[in-house]
């Protein structure tokens, strides 16, 4: 969905700015298991022991085991239909940034930093999410990018670079 969102609104294709209605653009996706943005063991395994390494922390521990993350699981399990950490974020905040219906539990955001059920699950799901990428002087979020880093030095940075010395 955020994907969609930042094309639609970088090409938007209403009337008002483009005097085309109901344009449709194919929307081609890849493979989670061959994407360099998103995090991969299949790509980088020593991603997988970092993340173990994490989860194993007495940190990660006392954040999962708290109160406040019980009642969050307990509404993501029972009200949200089973949501998982790693992909509620992303639902959460283009639907709230599109103005699209949100499901009850979780339509009750003010401002934020308010105490609504929408911004503590917020809150607990960037600390799930970024927890790991944090932990060790952020060992895994840096791991993590070396393959995009990787392709845009061979796609763009060195192609660039050998055209320049010619």
């Amino acid at each position: 969905m955020s994907g969609q969102i930042l094309v639609s609104s970088l090409f938007p294709t209403t009337e008002s700015n483009s005097g085309v209605e109901n344009v449709l653009v194919d929307w081609h996706t890849g493979d989670y298991d061959y994407d360099p943005i998103y995090p991969n063991a299949l790509i980088c395994p020593k991603l997988h022991d970092l993340q173990e390494a994490a989860y194993e922390s007495d940190g990660w521990k006392a954040f999962n085991e708290s109160k406040d993350a019980e009642e969050m699981e307990k509404v993501m399990l029972e009200d949200l239909g089973g949501a998982d950490w790693m992909h509620i974020l992303d639902c959460e905040m283009t639907s709230i940034c599109t103005g699209r219906t949100l499901p009850d539990v979780i339509n009750d955001f003010q401002f934020d930093g308010d105490d609504s059920m929408f911004s503590r699950l917020y809150r607990h799901s960037t600390g799930q999410l970024g927890y790991v990428y944090q932990f060790n002087d952020n060992e895994y979020a840096k791991l993590s990018m070396a393959p995009v880093v990787k392709e845009i030095l061979e796609t763009v940075i060195r192609p660039a670079l050998t055209a320049g010395s010619r």
